[in-house]
């Protein structure tokens, strides 16, 4: 099972991670501005750097 995970609860900095079959991946990046501008290419990053694609998440 590989699970997304999103942290922005920091508005200074956002995580992005992925649990695949129980070990995480993570990025982090700081931030000041728009989060979700900052979220979606670190989700597309890490997906890439795993050769997965969003149909492999659950």
């Amino acid at each position: 099972m590989n699970t997304l995970i999103i942290d922005t609860s920091n508005n200074k900095e956002i995580k992005v991670g992925i649990r695949i079959e129980g070990k995480e991946r993570l990025l982090k990046q700081k931030i000041n501005y728009q989060k979700a501008q900052v979220a979606l290419p670190m989700i597309d990053e890490l997906l890439k750097q795993q050769d997965l694609g969003l149909k492999d998440l659950t």
